[in-house]
């Protein structure tokens, strides 16, 4: 039934199944026959009380279906990441896919992975065993708080944790009742599954008494997942945080992670005060009450207020607030008391929401999902939400669902407002190496595939010339040697990355094996031999031959690199920065690469973009993912000094720079953010495109020839040196050109 965005066939991951982390010490209890031990021989089971710590942190890890590579490709990385602490316990329950591999109780302390028990294989789809998993996490590693993480699929109100073994799923009914049994005080409930950020789930968990904060998502949560690094980080450093303070830097860090990777512009996470939510039951219950009654008069309005809604991508949950302001505000509506309880509900639902991260293509999302279930989704669904739901039951929702269906049928299913929100493309990178032949790679925002667009008339029209076989989420960079010769770089999604080359302009693209699995971010070329790659997880690799073979270089660490840019074979910088540590970072290189100097770091930020004119003059551009103030430095002596620019609390966040000559130079960033400077940055002045959208890139070939592109549907150009911008709208009915590239097609998976 759910949840994963096909991209193709999936891949064997039983390789990925025995990654667990380094064997530090054994099971209590041994392993049973025909299983595969995980970490070394037994340990003995606990004795006597053990010391309460100041923070538990809990996973309750459903790898038994196809998310199992998960694990050992991002979350087991991500909580080595984070640095030991002995206040806090970061642990682990994992059901494994193969039962005869049954569960392991893990313990995370930095890179240390101990497993502390074992068991034969379990339902993990069961609301019993997640009632156990609570016991056992309250008796073997008290705290005086205690996070609980549910890692999985989800779908909303109607189940999560889904077992591929059993074939069953805890629904709300099961999780009600394993909070309740369990007994175990909760202070944040996350999901890391997809669409559990429901007004319905809060309410039947709020039902209990025994969670305060729930950190969700209305909208799907794709394979990463939760980066935990970068969520719990703060915590690891200071145990004393409260659980308000936790809940915003689990969406901070999630903000943090997300949002430099343009093709996930559609993720959203809230945290959720349980308490508030419960608080506004009365409100709840008169405004669905108000609805039901107005219904015969109003039926049309909430119809036509409901395609103006975002709805979550695949679930088709529209949000809360959003609707209840739609109603609000609809002149169309003579009810004033109906509209007086939708402000009220709204209201209810800001107050109710600590923190909030949506995507550029998110940002209508304000909290709090609602299943507005009509056609073929309520006929499917209703008998499960009038048994499972408390909301619908208690909140008339159920009541209210089957007097607007009617007969069912009859009612339109709305889901295409979804996609009415939602631009087509994406973009993320733009050139023009003779100011009439360009391309500009980004990622089809609606079927989640990678694009590369073609100009050949300076960017007034454009053709896509991406090959559907790719399966790829982005191209997220392209560097032209020429009109013929280019390459593009970014991530295939399931295991592998993209590099994608043309000599013929674009007709077709060719690919090439860099062998590695991170999200490649930035590529340069110098020659049609020489070019090199920036990427995640500190991946950078260089090619001597035109792009045959990469070799990786030994270039650092955690440190994502953003950017790269050589001005000869020899002289080059790379940008990047530390998500976790929050700290920025500029590095040269006069050896091709080889070996990397850090010229300077940046406090809480990174680095997303340089661009140099020559071996001296250089321009970096960034900001803070988190919070989201940007800067400018720049460089007059090849980097020996960095100068700051530009830049304060009030500066959006910015993605790219570039540098006309010595004095000019422009920079843009999010909410439609474009600076341009004439004296060599000693003042920077807004340009205004009109848009809000986040503007990914820009290029200049010259003083009067520049492109712009972003987050929407257009390219801007200026032949003018930017006194006037000329917007071409792109997406939806671009002309597709074939390729001869057929590769091997990978799945991508959300959850």
């Amino acid at each position: 039934m759910r949840r994963f965005v096909v991209y193709g066939l999936v891949l064997a991951i039983a390789v990925l199944a025995a990654a667990v982390g380094a064997p530090e010490a054994g099971a209590a209890g041994g392993t049973p026959p025909g299983a595969t031990p995980v970490l070394g021989s037994p340990v003995p089971a606990p004795t006597g009380t053990p010391v309460p710590a100041t923070w538990t942190i809990a996973l309750y890890v459903n790898a038994d279906n196809n998310l199992e590579y998960c694990w050992p490709r991002f979350t087991l990385p991500a909580l080595k990441a984070l640095p030991a602490n002995p206040n806090v316990n970061v642990v682990a329950m994992i059901d494994w896919r193969s039962a005869a591999r049954g569960v392991d109780l893990v313990q995370i302390s930095g890179d240390t992975v101990t497993k502390v028990a074992h068991w034969a294989d379990k339902d993990f789809g069961s609301g019993a065993t997640f009632r156990w998993f609570l016991e056992q996490v309250g008796s073997r590693f008290p705290a005086e708080h205690l996070a609980v993480i549910a890692w999985d699929h989800g779908y909303g109100w109607r189940y999560f944790s889904r077992d591929d073994t059993s074939k069953d799923a805890i629904t709300m009914p099961e999780l009600r009742a394993a909070l309740t049994d369990a007994g175990v005080p909760i202070d944040i409930l996350g999901f890391d599954c997809c669409n559990m950020g429901d007004v319905e789930v809060v309410y039947d968990v709020g039902t209990t008494g025994m969670v305060k904060y729930l950190v969700g998502s209305e909208e799907t949560i794709d394979q990463d997942g939760y980066p935990y690094d970068d969520m719990f980080y703060a915590l690891m450093q200071d145990p004393s945080r409260t659980p308000e303070q936790v809940t915003a830097d689990m969406v901070a860090g999630y903000r943090t992670y997300y949002r430099p990777l343009r093709c996930f512009t559609w993720v959203s996470l809230s945290a959720i005060d349980v308490g508030a939510v419960a608080a506004a039951q009365a409100d709840l219950t008169a405004w669905v009450a108000r609805l039901k009654a107005d219904l015969p008069q109003f039926k049309a309005r909430y119809a036509a207020d409901l395609r103006h809604t975002i709805y979550a991508w695949d679930c088709w949950h529209v949000d809360l607030a959003g609707f209840a302001e739609h109603l609000a505000a609809d002149p169309l509506v003579t009810d004033d008391t109906l509209k007086s309880l939708s402000a009220t509900i709204a209201g209810d639902v800001h107050w109710a929401t600590m923190s909030l991260y949506s995507g550029s293509y998110a940002r209508q999302f304000e909290g709090l999902a609602l299943w507005w279930g009509t056609g073929q989704d309520w006929l499917d669904y209703r008998a499960a939400y009038a048994g499972q739901s408390a909301f619908g039951k208690d909140i008339g929702w159920y009541g209210f669902l089957k007097a607007y269906n009617g007969a069912g049928s009859h009612t339109p299913h709305w889901w295409p407002a979804c996609v009415i929100q939602r631009a087509g493309y994406g973009l993320t990178d733009v050139v023009f190496p003779d100011g009439v032949h360009g391309w500009a790679t980004g990622y089809n925002n609606i079927t989640s595939e990678a694009l590369i667009l073609r100009s050949s008339d300076g960017g007034a029209h454009w053709w896509v010339t991406t090959s559907h076989a790719w399966w790829a989420y982005q191209t997220s960079s392209i560097a032209a040697l020429d009109t013929r010769t280019a390459w593009a770089v970014g991530s295939e999604g399931f295991d592998g990355s993209v590099i994608v080359k043309t000599t013929s302009g674009g007709y077709p693209w060719s690919w090439q094996y860099g062998h590695s699995p991170e999200y490649f971010n930035g590529v340069d070329f110098v020659s049609p031999q020489r070019g090199w790659i920036a990427g995640s997880n500190g991946t950078f690799l260089r090619t001597t031959d035109g792009g045959h073979t990469w070799t990786k270089l030994g270039h650092s660490s955690n440190t994502d690199n953003w950017g790269v840019d050589f001005v000869d074979a020899r002289n080059g910088w790379l940008v990047g920065g530390d998500a976790m540590t929050r700290q920025g970072m500029v590095e040269h290189t006069s050896d091709g690469g080889l070996t990397w100097s850090t010229q300077t770091t940046v406090p809480d930020a990174a680095v997303f973009a340089v661009d140099g004119l020559n071996g001296s003059d250089a321009w970096v551009v960034g900001g803070d993912p988190a919070g989201g103030h940007g800067f400018i430095a720049a460089t007059a002596d090849g980097g020996s000094t960095w100068q700051s620019q530009f830049g304060d609390a009030s500066t959006p966040w910015l993605s790219d720079v570039a540098a006309v000559d010595a004095s000019t130079g422009w920079a843009v960033g999010e909410a439609g953010c474009v600076l341009r400077t004439s004296d060599g940055g000693q003042q920077w002045t807004p340009v205004d495109l009109g848009t809000r959208a986040d503007l990914t890139a820009v290029y200049f070939t010259d003083a009067d020839h520049g492109w712009i592109v972003g987050d929407g549907v257009s390219i801007w150009r200026t032949v003018d040196g930017g006194a006037t911008w000329f917007k071409t709208r792109v997406g939806g009915t671009l002309h597709a050109i074939p390729t001869g590239h057929a590769h091997n097609p990978r799945v991508r998976f959300a959850r």
